[in-house]
């Protein structure tokens, strides 16, 4: 009896562990590099492993607060419409990680101001109403 105690403890430990850390599947990046877009139109394509310019970048976030705002209007349109709300999100959020990287990369201080002006003055757009 002493005996099959810990025996039952070991083999239940050790069950246990082998399942926890069974199969795990690799993660090769931890966003998409490209959003799908959407059947309705919504959605833009954003190739977002390509945002390493002021233009494309400009271009991108351009996009994002079109897409926002078009959501937006459909979903108070028909209440039926569900809205894209998560492919936004993470598109926002990935046009805004670029955003972030070109900024710092920028040397010239006036340079950089101007640029997060004309980004900010584009979201802004996003929350008008």
């Amino acid at each position: 009896m002493k005996l099959k105690l810990p025996l039952l403890v070991l083999i239940t430990t050790f069950s246990l562990s082998f399942f926890s850390c069974g199969e795990k599947k690799n993660k090769t990046t931890d966003e998409q590099s490209i959003i799908q877009p959407s059947n309705d139109g919504i959605v833009p394509t954003i190739d977002t492993t390509n945002l390493n310019d002021e233009a494309s970048l400009l271009d991108a976030i351009k996009k994002v607060a079109d897409a926002n705002i078009a959501d937006d209007k459909k979903r108070e349109e028909d209440p039926s419409y569900s809205g894209h709300y998560l492919e936004l999100t993470k598109l926002y959020t990935a046009v805004l990680k670029a955003s972030n990287k070109y900024s710092e990369s920028i040397a010239d201080p006036k340079k950089a101001l101007e640029y997060h002006e004309k980004f900010s003055n584009i979201q802004k757009t996003m929350y008008e109403k």
